[in-house]
Protein backbone atom coordinates (compact mmCIF):
# COMPACT_ATOMS: atom_id res chain seq x y z
CA UNK A 1 0.00 0.00 0.00
CA UNK A 2 1.31 3.43 -0.56
CA UNK A 3 2.64 5.95 1.99
CA UNK A 4 -0.14 8.33 0.83
CA UNK A 5 -2.75 5.79 1.46
CA UNK A 6 -1.61 4.95 5.07
CA UNK A 7 -1.25 8.51 6.13
CA UNK A 8 -4.85 8.69 4.78
CA UNK A 9 -6.34 5.72 6.73
CA UNK A 10 -4.07 5.75 10.00
CA UNK A 11 -7.00 8.60 11.57
CA UNK A 12 -9.41 6.35 10.01
CA UNK A 13 -8.11 3.09 11.57
CA UNK A 14 -7.69 5.17 15.25
CA UNK A 15 -10.67 6.39 15.03
CA UNK A 16 -12.56 2.97 14.56
CA UNK A 17 -10.07 1.85 17.64
CA UNK A 18 -11.99 4.56 19.70
CA UNK A 19 -15.08 3.09 19.11
CA UNK A 20 -14.44 -0.12 19.31
CA UNK A 21 -13.02 0.44 23.05
CA UNK A 22 -16.14 2.51 23.83
CA UNK A 23 -18.36 -0.40 22.47
CA UNK A 24 -17.17 -2.71 24.30
CA UNK A 25 -16.50 -0.89 27.63
CA UNK A 26 -19.25 -1.28 30.59
CA UNK A 27 -17.93 1.69 32.55
CA UNK A 28 -20.45 4.27 33.74
CA UNK A 29 -19.60 7.80 32.19
CA UNK A 30 -18.04 10.34 34.43
CA UNK A 31 -18.86 13.76 34.41
CA UNK A 32 -15.36 15.77 33.91
CA UNK A 33 -16.38 18.36 36.84
CA UNK A 34 -16.83 16.08 39.52
CA UNK A 35 -14.53 13.76 38.59
CA UNK A 36 -12.51 11.94 41.61
CA UNK A 37 -9.07 12.68 42.59
CA UNK A 38 -7.99 9.53 42.04
CA UNK A 39 -8.81 9.55 38.39
CA UNK A 40 -7.06 12.78 37.18
CA UNK A 41 -3.74 12.79 35.37
CA UNK A 42 -0.90 14.36 37.93
CA UNK A 43 0.98 17.46 36.37
CA UNK A 44 3.54 16.08 34.02
CA UNK A 45 7.08 16.66 36.08
CA UNK A 46 8.74 15.30 33.54
CA UNK A 47 10.05 11.10 32.91
CA UNK A 48 12.81 10.12 35.50
CA UNK A 49 15.91 12.21 34.73
CA UNK A 50 19.08 10.14 33.95
CA UNK A 51 21.67 11.04 37.24
CA UNK A 52 25.16 10.00 35.72
CA UNK A 53 27.01 12.47 38.07
CA UNK A 54 25.19 10.05 41.01
CA UNK A 55 27.38 7.39 40.16
CA UNK A 56 31.17 8.87 39.49
CA UNK A 57 32.49 7.28 42.71
CA UNK A 58 31.01 3.82 41.86
CA UNK A 59 34.07 2.59 39.92
CA UNK A 60 37.22 4.48 39.07
CA UNK A 61 40.51 3.33 37.25
CA UNK A 62 43.07 1.95 39.59
CA UNK A 63 47.02 1.57 38.92
CA UNK A 64 46.95 -1.69 40.93
CA UNK A 65 48.61 -4.32 38.66
CA UNK A 66 45.65 -6.68 37.88
CA UNK A 67 45.03 -10.36 36.03
CA UNK A 68 45.61 -10.71 32.71
CA UNK A 69 48.19 -7.30 32.91
CA UNK A 70 51.50 -7.30 30.85
CA UNK A 71 54.54 -5.95 33.23
CA UNK A 72 58.46 -5.64 32.98
CA UNK A 73 60.66 -6.24 35.74
CA UNK A 74 63.94 -4.84 35.86
CA UNK A 75 66.24 -6.36 38.23
CA UNK A 76 69.47 -4.60 39.35
CA UNK A 77 71.48 -7.12 41.77
CA UNK A 78 74.40 -4.67 43.09
CA UNK A 79 77.06 -7.71 42.19
CA UNK A 80 79.89 -6.48 40.28
CA UNK A 81 79.62 -7.07 36.72
CA UNK A 82 76.29 -8.07 36.32
CA UNK A 83 73.82 -6.39 33.95
CA UNK A 84 70.66 -5.67 35.01
CA UNK A 85 67.67 -8.15 34.28
CA UNK A 86 64.80 -7.41 32.28
CA UNK A 87 61.70 -9.96 31.92
CA UNK A 88 58.58 -9.22 30.57
CA UNK A 89 55.82 -11.29 31.77
CA UNK A 90 51.86 -11.26 32.25
CA UNK A 91 50.34 -12.20 35.22
CA UNK A 92 48.22 -15.49 35.59
CA UNK A 93 45.09 -16.31 37.27
CA UNK A 94 46.31 -16.77 40.51
CA UNK A 95 47.91 -13.33 40.40
CA UNK A 96 51.18 -14.29 40.33
CA UNK A 97 54.15 -13.85 37.89
CA UNK A 98 56.85 -16.10 37.13
CA UNK A 99 60.56 -14.04 37.66
CA UNK A 100 63.72 -15.17 36.94
CA UNK A 101 66.01 -17.00 39.37
CA UNK A 102 63.24 -15.43 42.27
CA UNK A 103 60.42 -17.38 41.44
CA UNK A 104 56.69 -17.28 41.48
CA UNK A 105 55.25 -14.12 43.40
CA UNK A 106 52.16 -13.13 43.98
CA UNK A 107 51.77 -8.84 42.40
CA UNK A 108 48.19 -8.56 41.86
CA UNK A 109 45.88 -6.22 43.42
CA UNK A 110 49.20 -4.22 44.09
CA UNK A 111 50.38 -1.16 42.68
CA UNK A 112 53.78 -1.48 40.93
CA UNK A 113 56.09 0.26 43.63
CA UNK A 114 54.31 -2.24 45.92
CA UNK A 115 54.90 -5.05 43.27
CA UNK A 116 58.61 -4.15 43.26
CA UNK A 117 58.59 -4.33 47.33
CA UNK A 118 56.95 -7.57 47.34
CA UNK A 119 59.60 -9.29 44.49
CA UNK A 120 62.35 -8.07 46.37
CA UNK A 121 61.39 -9.44 49.64
CA UNK A 122 61.23 -12.16 48.31
CA UNK A 123 64.43 -12.42 46.53
CA UNK A 124 65.86 -11.89 49.89
CA UNK A 125 63.81 -14.40 51.88
CA UNK A 126 64.70 -17.10 49.62
CA UNK A 127 68.55 -16.29 49.44
CA UNK A 128 68.58 -15.35 46.22
CA UNK A 129 70.12 -11.33 46.32
CA UNK A 130 71.07 -9.37 49.23
CA UNK A 131 70.41 -5.92 48.54
CA UNK A 132 68.22 -6.41 44.79
CA UNK A 133 67.11 -2.80 43.45
CA UNK A 134 63.75 -3.76 41.64
CA UNK A 135 61.39 -2.04 39.50
CA UNK A 136 57.89 -3.09 37.76
CA UNK A 137 56.41 -1.27 35.09
CA UNK A 138 52.86 -1.63 33.76
CA UNK A 139 53.23 -2.14 30.13
CA UNK A 140 49.57 -3.72 28.98
CA UNK A 141 46.91 -3.63 31.03
CA UNK A 142 44.28 -6.40 30.57
CA UNK A 143 41.19 -5.50 28.63
CA UNK A 144 37.16 -6.24 28.54
CA UNK A 145 35.65 -6.08 25.44
CA UNK A 146 31.90 -4.40 25.73
CA UNK A 147 29.13 -4.70 23.85
CA UNK A 148 27.43 -1.24 23.73
CA UNK A 149 23.97 -1.08 21.91
CA UNK A 150 20.75 1.01 22.02
CA UNK A 151 20.39 4.97 22.14
CA UNK A 152 24.20 5.78 22.34
CA UNK A 153 26.19 8.15 20.14
CA UNK A 154 28.35 5.38 18.61
CA UNK A 155 26.70 1.79 19.62
CA UNK A 156 29.59 -1.78 19.54
CA UNK A 157 31.82 -3.15 20.84
CA UNK A 158 34.29 -1.52 22.99
CA UNK A 159 38.14 -2.14 24.26
CA UNK A 160 38.17 -1.22 28.19
CA UNK A 161 40.26 -1.26 30.99
CA UNK A 162 39.35 -4.42 33.09
CA UNK A 163 40.46 -1.78 36.12
CA UNK A 164 37.53 0.66 36.29
CA UNK A 165 35.35 -1.21 34.42
CA UNK A 166 31.75 -0.33 34.92
CA UNK A 167 28.58 0.94 33.24
CA UNK A 168 29.43 4.25 33.12
CA UNK A 169 32.80 4.09 31.57
CA UNK A 170 31.03 1.65 28.79
CA UNK A 171 28.89 4.53 28.10
CA UNK A 172 31.05 6.93 27.72
CA UNK A 173 33.12 4.79 24.99
CA UNK A 174 29.79 4.79 23.27
CA UNK A 175 30.25 8.82 22.75
CA UNK A 176 27.97 8.60 25.47
CA UNK A 177 23.75 8.71 25.70
CA UNK A 178 21.93 9.99 22.86
CA UNK A 179 19.35 12.09 22.98
CA UNK A 180 16.61 9.56 23.00
CA UNK A 181 17.92 7.85 25.84
CA UNK A 182 16.21 6.78 28.95
CA UNK A 183 16.93 6.02 32.46
CA UNK A 184 17.04 2.21 32.28
CA UNK A 185 20.06 0.23 31.32
CA UNK A 186 19.37 -3.77 30.75
CA UNK A 187 22.80 -5.63 31.43
CA UNK A 188 23.42 -9.25 29.27
CA UNK A 189 26.27 -11.12 31.46
CA UNK A 190 28.64 -13.23 29.08
CA UNK A 191 27.89 -12.05 26.16
CA UNK A 192 24.29 -13.47 25.88
CA UNK A 193 22.65 -10.48 24.51
CA UNK A 194 18.94 -10.20 22.78
CA UNK A 195 17.02 -7.07 22.36
CA UNK A 196 13.75 -6.85 23.85
CA UNK A 197 11.31 -6.61 21.16
CA UNK A 198 10.32 -3.34 20.96
CA UNK A 199 6.44 -1.18 20.30
CA UNK A 200 5.41 -1.82 16.52
CA UNK A 201 5.22 1.18 14.61
CA UNK A 202 3.80 2.24 11.55
CA UNK A 203 6.97 2.83 9.66
CA UNK A 204 5.66 5.36 7.37
CA UNK A 205 3.83 7.45 9.54
CA UNK A 206 5.34 5.97 13.29
CA UNK A 207 1.60 5.84 14.12
CA UNK A 208 1.66 3.36 17.14
CA UNK A 209 -1.12 0.88 17.45
CA UNK A 210 -3.85 2.15 20.20
CA UNK A 211 -3.66 0.33 23.33
CA UNK A 212 -5.33 0.73 27.09
CA UNK A 213 -2.06 -0.04 28.96
CA UNK A 214 -1.72 1.33 31.91
CA UNK A 215 0.65 4.20 32.42
CA UNK A 216 3.94 2.84 33.36
CA UNK A 217 3.20 -0.52 32.30
CA UNK A 218 6.03 -2.50 30.54
CA UNK A 219 8.74 0.34 31.35
CA UNK A 220 11.06 -2.23 33.32
CA UNK A 221 10.57 -5.67 30.99
CA UNK A 222 13.33 -7.46 29.96
CA UNK A 223 14.90 -10.23 28.18
CA UNK A 224 15.22 -13.22 30.31
CA UNK A 225 18.17 -13.58 32.19
CA UNK A 226 18.49 -9.37 32.10
CA UNK A 227 19.42 -7.33 35.05
CA UNK A 228 17.60 -3.81 34.75
CA UNK A 229 19.82 -0.89 36.19
CA UNK A 230 17.87 2.31 36.59
CA UNK A 231 20.30 5.36 36.43
CA UNK A 232 17.78 7.73 37.37
CA UNK A 233 17.69 6.09 41.08
CA UNK A 234 21.42 5.53 41.95
CA UNK A 235 20.77 5.08 45.25
CA UNK A 236 19.22 1.96 44.96
CA UNK A 237 22.30 0.55 42.71
CA UNK A 238 25.04 -1.03 44.25
CA UNK A 239 28.87 -0.02 43.24
CA UNK A 240 28.97 -4.08 42.43
CA UNK A 241 25.91 -4.04 40.15
CA UNK A 242 27.54 -1.24 38.09
CA UNK A 243 30.83 -3.43 37.22
CA UNK A 244 31.46 -5.02 33.98
CA UNK A 245 33.24 -8.06 33.15
CA UNK A 246 34.45 -9.46 29.39
CA UNK A 247 31.77 -9.92 27.12
CA UNK A 248 28.68 -8.10 28.63
CA UNK A 249 26.62 -6.76 26.70
CA UNK A 250 24.76 -3.29 28.00
CA UNK A 251 21.43 -1.91 26.32
CA UNK A 252 20.41 1.65 26.76
CA UNK A 253 16.88 1.72 26.01
CA UNK A 254 15.08 4.61 23.99
CA UNK A 255 12.98 6.96 26.36
CA UNK A 256 9.40 5.72 26.26
CA UNK A 257 7.39 8.14 23.91
CA UNK A 258 3.94 8.96 25.71
CA UNK A 259 0.91 10.18 23.16
CA UNK A 260 -2.21 11.03 23.32
CA UNK A 261 -5.24 10.29 20.36
CA UNK A 262 -7.66 13.16 19.18
CA UNK A 263 -10.32 11.29 16.71
CA UNK A 264 -13.90 12.64 16.09
CA UNK A 265 -15.48 15.41 14.75
CA UNK A 266 -11.63 17.28 14.27
CA UNK A 267 -10.22 18.67 11.41
CA UNK A 268 -6.98 16.33 11.54
CA UNK A 269 -7.47 13.38 13.53
CA UNK A 270 -4.13 12.36 14.99
CA UNK A 271 -1.80 11.48 17.57
CA UNK A 272 0.41 13.49 19.27
CA UNK A 273 3.63 13.46 21.78
CA UNK A 274 3.14 14.34 25.21
CA UNK A 275 6.32 17.30 25.90
CA UNK A 276 8.56 16.07 29.41
CA UNK A 277 7.37 18.90 32.09
CA UNK A 278 4.40 20.72 29.75
CA UNK A 279 1.05 19.62 30.51
CA UNK A 280 -1.56 19.04 27.57
CA UNK A 281 -5.40 19.40 28.03
CA UNK A 282 -8.35 18.51 26.47
CA UNK A 283 -8.47 22.43 24.52
CA UNK A 284 -4.54 22.03 23.84
CA UNK A 285 -5.00 18.32 21.73
CA UNK A 286 -8.32 19.85 19.81
CA UNK A 287 -6.62 22.71 18.92
CA UNK A 288 -3.31 20.25 17.97
CA UNK A 289 -5.75 18.63 15.84
CA UNK A 290 -7.28 21.49 13.90
CA UNK A 291 -9.81 22.39 15.90
CA UNK A 292 -13.81 21.10 16.47
CA UNK A 293 -14.67 20.47 12.37
CA UNK A 294 -18.35 21.60 13.98
CA UNK A 295 -18.47 25.21 15.22
CA UNK A 296 -21.31 23.82 18.08
CA UNK A 297 -19.74 20.79 18.66
CA UNK A 298 -19.92 20.31 22.45
CA UNK A 299 -19.90 17.09 23.64
CA UNK A 300 -16.14 15.27 23.96
CA UNK A 301 -16.33 11.45 25.63
CA UNK A 302 -12.35 11.11 26.71
CA UNK A 303 -11.15 7.68 27.29
CA UNK A 304 -8.42 6.72 29.92
CA UNK A 305 -7.17 3.48 31.44
CA UNK A 306 -6.23 4.13 35.34
CA UNK A 307 -4.20 1.63 37.31
CA UNK A 308 -7.25 1.05 39.25
CA UNK A 309 -9.79 0.25 37.14
CA UNK A 310 -9.64 -3.17 34.27
CA UNK A 311 -12.40 -1.19 32.38
CA UNK A 312 -11.36 2.07 30.49
CA UNK A 313 -13.10 5.33 32.13
CA UNK A 314 -15.42 7.29 29.48
CA UNK A 315 -14.93 10.92 30.77
CA UNK A 316 -17.48 13.55 29.22
CA UNK A 317 -15.96 16.52 29.09
CA UNK A 318 -18.10 19.85 27.92
CA UNK A 319 -15.82 22.09 25.41
CA UNK A 320 -17.68 25.30 26.28
CA UNK A 321 -17.46 24.56 29.83
CA UNK A 322 -13.10 23.80 29.69
CA UNK A 323 -13.23 27.41 28.03
CA UNK A 324 -14.39 28.56 30.91
CA UNK A 325 -13.38 26.48 34.33
CA UNK A 326 -10.19 25.09 34.37
CA UNK A 327 -11.39 21.98 36.10
CA UNK A 328 -13.01 20.85 33.24
CA UNK A 329 -10.57 21.17 31.04
CA UNK A 330 -8.97 17.71 32.23
CA UNK A 331 -4.81 17.14 31.50
CA UNK A 332 -4.20 14.34 29.55
CA UNK A 333 -2.09 11.32 30.53
CA UNK A 334 -0.30 9.29 28.02
CA UNK A 335 -2.53 6.23 26.26
CA UNK A 336 -6.15 8.40 26.85
CA UNK A 337 -7.95 8.97 23.70
CA UNK A 338 -10.11 12.25 23.52
CA UNK A 339 -12.91 12.08 20.90
CA UNK A 340 -14.54 14.80 19.79
CA UNK A 341 -18.55 13.30 20.20
CA UNK A 342 -21.15 13.69 16.98
CA UNK A 343 -24.55 14.25 18.89
CA UNK A 344 -28.43 15.05 16.84
CA UNK A 345 -27.16 18.84 16.91
CA UNK A 346 -24.18 18.46 15.35
CA UNK A 347 -25.73 15.75 12.83
CA UNK A 348 -28.40 18.30 11.96
CA UNK A 349 -26.10 20.85 11.38
CA UNK A 350 -24.28 18.59 9.11
CA UNK A 351 -26.96 17.39 6.78
CA UNK A 352 -28.10 20.72 6.48
CA UNK A 353 -24.77 22.19 5.50
CA UNK A 354 -24.52 19.32 2.82
CA UNK A 355 -27.68 20.23 1.35
CA UNK A 356 -26.87 23.93 1.20
CA UNK A 357 -23.94 22.95 -0.85
CA UNK A 358 -25.82 20.98 -3.18
CA UNK A 359 -28.31 23.14 -3.78
CA UNK A 360 -26.25 26.27 -4.50
CA UNK A 361 -24.32 23.87 -6.37
CA UNK A 362 -27.31 22.91 -8.59
CA UNK A 363 -28.30 26.25 -8.46
CA UNK A 364 -25.49 27.75 -10.28
CA UNK A 365 -25.32 25.27 -12.72
CA UNK A 366 -28.67 26.18 -14.10
CA UNK A 367 -28.97 28.64 -17.26
CA UNK A 368 -31.42 31.55 -17.92
CA UNK A 369 -33.69 31.01 -21.23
Amino acid sequence: MPASCRDKLAPVLMSLAVLSAIGGCSSPRLQARSLPAEFRAARDLGQQRVQLSAFSSVSRPSKAIDIDDRVVVRIVTGLAGEEPIEQEVRVTRDGSIDTLHVGRVVIAGLEPAAAAEQIASAAVARGVFVRPQISVELTEPATNQITVLGAVSEPGVKELPRSGCDVLSAIAAAGGLSEEAGAVVELQRGGSHRVAEGKATDSAGGVQQVSFNAPGEDQMASSPGAEVIDLSHPESTSPDRMKLSDRDVIIVRPRQKRFVHVTGLVKTPKQFELIDEHDMRVLDAIAMAGGASSVIADKVLLVRQTAQQAEPLLIEVSLNRAKRDGAENLILQSGDLVSVESTPATAALDTFSTLFRVTMGVGGNLTLF
